[in-house]
């Protein structure tokens, strides 16, 4: 018998007008795994992370299906419950820091308030420690800055440190690196790796970039027309895939090999 997900999900959503963006979608997300969900623009990967957090009404959208979280259904859960799981027990990374942060807090008062957010207990050594993890500075200076005094980079990991104060059980992490130029995307990638050596994070990374999916993630799943059409460990899926769809997707990375010192497309 296998372990019992983290995460167990079966969904399908809606948008007037628009009709339906996933059609019975089913995941499941195992305590300390990496799930990569890849999918084209437009596919329904954000809206599949905002019914998790039971946000997608904010968008407009409507949902069904069941998402269990440590075996409770999430779709039956109060608003109230979900305020005491999110950011605590769940917690997300959107694609755009400069627009997620607010800009007329301090870095400093935004972690306080993410850390308040869900303890009574005094934070400031918590607040260091996590900073210190995610290559931050921890000095007076920079908790004072405001997130328009800082750079894409250094703003997604303001994100990541609030995201991940109160070591959550699961992390989303929407397109997070999408912003980032191809270094600081590199650094965020192993940043995240990281956090989930270090303190077990379970984490659902949603992206369109199969290859950099493919370095951080135990598994992948392919999200294509609201369904999942495939699913499997990232040499399974580079090697051997099953659906056109998938295909594709592998056709489209560019290989490249050496030869002299010449770059010549494989």
């Amino acid at each position: 018998m296998g372990l019992t997900p983290l995460l167990s999900l079966y969904l399908t959503a809606e948008y007037p007008g628009k009709g339906t963006v996933l059609n019975g979608v089913s995941l499941d997300v195992q305590a300390g795994e990496i799930l990569g969900l890849v999918g084209q623009s437009g596919s329904g990967k954000s809206t599949l992370a905002l019914s998790i957090l039971r946000l997608l009404h904010f968008k407009g959208g409507s949902d069904s299906g069941s998402i269990l979280f440590r075996e409770t259904d999430l779709m039956k859960a109060s608003e109230k419950d979900m305020r005491k799981l999110r950011g605590k027990d769940i917690s997300l990374v959107m694609q755009s820091p400069l627009a997620s942060l607010n800009p007329s807090m301090t870095v400093g008062n935004q972690l306080l308030e993410a850390w308040r957010a869900h303890s009574k207990l005094d934070g400031t050594q918590v607040i260091m420690e996590t900073l210190r993890q995610v290559s931050l500075s921890v000095d007076v200076a920079f908790l004072n800055r405001y997130p328009t005094q800082l750079s894409v980079g250094l703003a997604q990991r303001v994100l990541i440190a609030m995201a991940v104060l109160h070591k959550p059980a699961l992390l989303l992490a929407d397109e997070p690196t999408s912003a980032l130029d191809a270094l600081t995307q590199a650094e965020i990638l192993e940043l995240f790796a990281r956090l989930n050596r270090e303190n077990a994070t379970a984490m659902l990374y949603v992206s369109h970039d199969l290859l950099s999916v493919a370095s951080l993630c135990h598994r992948i799943a392919i999200l294509h027309e609201g369904r999942i059409v495939e699913q499997g460990e990232p040499k399974d899926i580079f090697e051997n895939p099953q659906h056109e769809y998938t295909r594709k997707l592998v056709n489209a990375v560019p290989t490249l090999r050496f030869k002299s010192r010449e770059l010549i497309p494989a």
